[in-house]
């Protein structure tokens, strides 16, 4: 319509300058071509998860989150372990440090094992289509922590069936640390380090991946 009133006038004007015309062809672009905004997000698997898409996260909880939640729980046991370690060491066997350590056997033997099995299940092959050596340690970490808790077991088992032996006190105390000590490296490793790592690697359809899992292992 406003290129008709431009035409419909033509014979009695003078020739428009070059930059008006330019003026007028922009003023037609304008009235037919809509704008949109550009799209938030572009469709594409291969994308890795950086800040730019981490606000789609927030609609969710972070899958790492919730592993780090449950290594903040797993804290907390570790205290409790290398508390009644200090009790037995400084001040003799007792029932109340015998059974803290019991408590400790129970969560390894349930929490830690379903936490250790999903990574080594659901985790590391994820990163481990771009990269091996930063899971292989997480391995060998597993492997290490389930050798020591399988010698604080058999431990207690013996106290618990009346075959406590001569070293048993002095092996439940050392297992005990070695345990705490080996769980607490494995743990900052594993959020100062394989997390990141996964957060920056990973693409959003294989994150996505991670949360489906992450929800289906706890629901």
């Amino acid at each position: 319509m406003l290129s008709a009133l431009f035409r419909a006038q033509e014979p009695s004007l003078a020739p428009f300058p070059p930059v008006l015309f330019d003026e007028i062809r922009m003023a037609q672009t304008l009235l037919i071509i809509p704008s949109f905004p550009a799209p938030l997000f572009q469709s594409n698997d291969s994308k890795r998860v950086t800040t730019e898409t981490k606000p789609s996260m927030s609609i969710r909880r972070d899958p790492l989150d919730l592993l780090k939640k449950e290594h903040e729980e797993g804290q907390k046991h570790l205290e409790r372990l290398g508390s009644a370690a200090d009790s037995i060491k400084i001040n003799g066997f007792s029932v109340e440090a015998f059974e803290e350590i019991v408590d400790a056997v129970r969560w390894m033997n349930t929490d830690v094992r379903r936490h250790t099995d999903w990574e080594e299940k659901h985790l590391f092959p994820l990163i481990e289509r771009h990269t091996s050596e930063l899971p292989e340690q997480m391995r060998n970490d597993h492997r290490e922590l389930r050798s020591s808790f399988t010698q604080l077991l058999d431990i207690v088992r013996e106290i618990e069936e009346g075959k406590m032996r001569g070293s048993s006190i002095h092996e439940i105390v050392q297992i005990s640390y070695v345990i705490v000590e080996l769980m607490r490296s494995h743990i900052q490793k594993e959020n100062d380090h394989l997390f990141p790592l996964a957060q920056k690697m990973l693409t959003i359809k294989e994150y996505d991946e991670l949360m489906h899992q992450v929800v289906a292992s706890r629901s």
